[in-house]
C-alpha cells in the first residue's frame, strides 16, 4: 500500500479523534479554511512549529507519531530527520541515530531526539541482548531531559541507567550515569543544592575506588575526573547567584578546575572547562580574569557551546554594570537558544534581563 500523504494522514486522524475537520479546527485553534489547506496540500513548507500545534490535539501518541512520520516522510528539512529511529528500528538505524545526535541538534530537533531517545531507552533496557544500545540511548535521553528542563525525569533515567551498568558489571558505564545524575539538576535551593552535593559526592567516591582495566576505561576515567572538578564548581556558583556564599570554597574549586586541564582528553573539554572558570571569578569578583577564561573559551565554539557563553557573557555585562550590552547579547541569544529547544539556556538568559530589569 502506498504511504498516505500528510495531508490524508491528518484527514483521516482528525476526523477519527474529531468526527470532522470542522471539529478539529475548532480543538486545534484554527481556522477550517487553514486546515482544508494543509489537508488539501497546499502549503509546500509546512514548519515544524506548526507540527507540533496539529499533534498537540491527539491524545494517542500512537496518532502523534503517524502524523510525525509522515511529516518527515513529506517535509523534512534535512535528511538527517529520518534518522530518527523507533524501537522498531534495526539496530544498524539506532546507532546511526546515536552517532548523528549532534547534528539533529545543531537543526533545532532536541525535542525530537528527547522522544525518540525516550522511546528506545524504555524498550531497549528490557533487553539483555541489547544492553549497550539501551545504556547509549539512555544517557542520550537524559541530556535532552535536562536541555529542556526536565530536571526530575533526567534523574529518574540516569538512575535507571546506573541499575543497568551495575547488573551488566560495567564500572564506565555507572561512572557516567553517576555524573548525568549529579548534573540533571543544579542547586537554587537548598534541597537541591543538598541533592547536588550529594550526587557529586557519590561520583567523587566511585572514581576513587574504580581501578580502570583498560585504555578505554583509563580514558573515561580521567574524562570524568575533569567533569567532576568542573562540575562540582558549577553548583557552587548556582547557589552564588542565591546569595548562598563561600569564597573560599569557591577559589578552591577555581584552582581545582585549573588543576584538571592536565585531564582534558580534547579541546572541547578544556573549552568547557574554561566557561566553568569563568563563571566562578565573576561570582568572586574577578572580572578581568573571567574576560581572559571566556575569550579562550570562545575558540572554535559550536553553537551549544556559543549559547552557554552567551549565558555567561551576559553574567559578566551584569556584574560590570554593562547593562546595554547584556541588552543587545539576550536580543540575539535567547531566540537562538529558542529556536534550538534550549529551555535550560534561554531561563538563564531570561534571568539576566531580570537582573537588568531590577537594577533600573
Amino acid at each position: 500500500m502506498p504511504q498516505r500523504s500528510f495531508g490524508e494522514e491528518l484527514r483521516l486522524l482528525a476526523k477519527r479523534s474529531y468526527a470532522s475537520l470542522a471539529g478539529f479546527s475548532h480543538a486545534v485553534g484554527l481556522s477550517p479554511g487553514r486546515v482544508s489547506q494543509i489537508v488539501r496540500g497546499r502549503y509546500p513548507n509546512l514548519s515544524y512549529q506548526t507540527l507540533e500545534l496539529l499533534m498537540r490535539v491527539f491524545p494517542d501518541v500512537a496518532d502523534k507519531e503517524r502524523l510525525y512520520q509522515a511529516w518527515v516522510s513529506e517535509y523534512a528539512p534535512s535528511p538527517l530527520e529520518s534518522s530518527l529511529p523507533t524501537p522498531q528500528s534495526s539496530d544498524d538505524a539506532i546507532w546511526s541515530f546515536i552517532e548523528a545526535r549532534h547534528a539533529l541538534m545543531e537543526l533545532g530537533k532536541i525535542a525530537q531526539v528527547r522522544e525518540a531517545s525516550g522511546k528506545l531507552w524504555r524498550t531497549l533496557s528490557d533487553d539483555s541482548r541489547r544492553a549497550e544500545l539501551a545504556y547509549r540511548c539512555g544517557l542520550i535521553f537524559v541530556e535532552m531531559c535536562v536541555h529542556t528542563e526536565r530536571s526530575r525525569l533526567a534523574i529518574q533515567i540516569a538512575q535507571a541507567v546506573q541499575g543497568l551498568s551495575l547488573k551488566r558489571y560495567e564500572p564506565a558505564w555507572t561512572a557516567t550515569a553517576l555524573w548525568q545524575e549529579a548534573v540533571s539538576t543544579y542547586p537554587a535551593d537548598p534541597e537541591s543544592a543538598s541533592f547536588s552535593r550529594s550526587a557529586i559526592s557519590r561520583l567523587e567516591q566511585y572514581l576513587q575506588s574504580w581501578v580502570p582495566r583498560s585504555t578505554e576505561e583509563r580514558v573515561q576515567h580521567r574524562r570524568l575526573a575533569c567533569a567532576l572538578a568542573r562540575d562540582s564548581l558549577i553548583g557552587l556558583e548556582e547557589l552564588y547567584r542565591h546569595r548562598v556564599r563561600n569564597p573560599d570554597l569557591m577559589a578552591q574549586r577555581i584552582d581545582a578546575i585549573r588543576r584538571s586541564y592536565d585531564l582534558a582528553q580534547d579541546q572541547g573539554e578544556y573549552l568547557l572547562a574554561k566557561e566553568v572558570e569563568a563563571r566562578g571569578l565573576i561570582a568572586l569578583g574577578r572580572l578581568d580574569e573571567a574576560h581572559d577564561a571566556l575569550e579562550v573559551s570562545g575558540q572554535n565554539a559550536d553553537i551549544f557551546h556559543s549559547i552557554k557563553l552567551s549565558v555567561t557573557q551576559g553574567r559578566l555585562f551584569v556584574a560590570e554594570g554593562d547593562a546595554s550590552s547584556a541588552h543587545r547579547l539576550v536580543s540575539r541569544w535567547l531566540p537562538v537558544a529558542e529556536e534550538h529547544h534550549m529551555f535550560h539556556y534561554r531561563s538563564q538568559l531570561v534571568s539576566i534581563e531580570q537582573a537588568l530589569l531590577r537594577s533600573q
